[in-house]
């Protein structure tokens, strides 16, 4: 770190819980630091630790967004209410927007699909990108405005089967699009317009490749385990940089899962670790390895 003399400012307790319980989402604005609990997001004293607010939810929070607007508004997906015995795995139906500094739910909603029906659909993640919320799951993707929730698009399938997997945001906006069967499935990476969800580029993925994860937006790189290659559960095989300008793939780098440490989730879209992008290069930490001393790894 730049500064060697830093310390720890303070530590928070775990939620007391039962059951498995996702309490994903963590914030540094620049008053607080804010992070998921069990159905309510808190911000705590970003120098002392004590709590400033709370923002209660009617159920537990599925995904978070990882970034935040530029006056500390942020996207969830959360449960539409807690389980119950009767209901013991409610439906993330809900995509809600917090505002950091106000210390509220801006707005929350549902989205039907497009096809038809009256009940909200499950997504599996949300992203924020400009003033663009976008959340995507396996019934598809939808859009809202930051502020006000307004719907920008919502999920639909295409005549040829497909549907949007799920977004990544940040400085741009890209969509992994799914086609084909479970079986057989072929992926493509497009670059959006954010604001109407048009497709400003494409790339196909290579055949083999069941799930995609978007490392980066600006610039896009892909990162796929391309026929199951990978082999340690890492969802890494090799990283793709594409032009989000025109859809052309300006390199394959292979990357091989015994040396590098990088993950992705293995299905979410926008759910990499241990790796960066930046300065025109692509950052990836090596695995443990045996050491040149008698004891220990590097």
């Amino acid at each position: 770190p730049a500064n060697t003399k830093s310390k720890v400012a303070f530590q928070l307790p775990e939620p007391v819980v039962t059951d498995i319980t996702t309490v994903m989402g963590s914030w540094v604005t620049d008053k607080a630091y804010v992070k998921s609990g069990v159905a309510e997001i808190i911000a705590y004293d970003r120098d002392k630790g004590t709590k400033l607010w709370s923002v209660p939810l009617p159920g537990e929070v599925c995904s978070a967004s990882r970034h935040m607007s530029k006056d500390f508004k942020t996207a969830i997906v959360f449960e539409e209410t807690k389980a119950t015995k009767a209901n013991k795995y409610p439906s993330c139906n809900q995509v809600g927007v917090i505002d950091m500094t106000a210390g509220k739910l801006l707005w929350s909603k549902g989205v039907t699909s497009a096809t038809g029906g009256d009940k909200p659909i499950r997504f599996d993640e949300v992203t924020l990108s400009g003033t663009t919320v976008a959340a995507g799951g396996t019934s598809g993707g939808a859009a809202f405005k930051l502020d006000d929730g307004a719907e920008l698009w919502k999920p639909k399938v295409g005549a040829d089967g497909c549907y949007d997997r799920g977004y990544a945001g940040g400085e741009a906006l890209a969509v992994v699009r799914k086609c084909g069967t479970s079986d057989s499935p072929q992926l493509t990476v497009q670059a959006l317009n954010p604001t109407t969800g048009a497709p400003l580029s494409s790339y196909q993925m290579p055949a083999g490749v069941d799930y995609a994860s978007i490392v980066s937006t600006k610039p896009l790189v892909v990162a796929a385990d391309v026929g199951d290659t990978a082999g340690d559960g890492s969802g890494i095989s090799d990283f793709f940089s594409i032009d989000a300008a025109t859809g052309k793939l300006i390199v394959r780098i292979p990357a091989d899962a015994e040396q590098y440490a990088a993950r992705c989730g293995s299905t979410e879209v926008e759910r990499c670790q241990n790796l960066a992008v930046g300065n025109n290069r692509l950052y990836v930490p090596t695995e443990n390895h045996d050491g040149t001393s008698e004891y220990g790894e590097t």
